[in-house]
């Protein structure tokens, strides 16, 4: 995989954990090593570090790659009836 598309799938994968130590934190506590006492600060600094990363594979300046994140997780969430691909599930 090309650096763009895993910096991207690391993105996501911190946002998600973001979400659940949002709700979770002690889940979420666990499985990150070595252990830390704020997930939510813990994660939010890698995602900053990620932002960085995809403006750079992306050579793009911090507001491109911002839009493009928002279009890519928007197309993502988008319902069955405007994503095909999303309609099997």
């Amino acid at each position: 995989m090309s650096l763009t598309p895993f910096t991207f799938v690391r993105l996501l994968t911190h946002l998600a954990m973001l979400l659940g130590a949002s709700e979770h934190p002690q889940s979420i506590q666990q499985i990150i090593q070595p252990p830390i006492l704020d997930p939510c600060g813990f994660l939010i600094l890698h995602l900053l570090k990620d932002v960085d990363h995809v403006t750079k594979a992306l050579g793009k300046g911090t507001d491109g790659t911002v839009t493009t994140i928002h279009l890519i997780i928007r197309s993502i969430l988008e319902s069955p009836q405007t994503n095909p691909c999303k309609a099997f599930h």
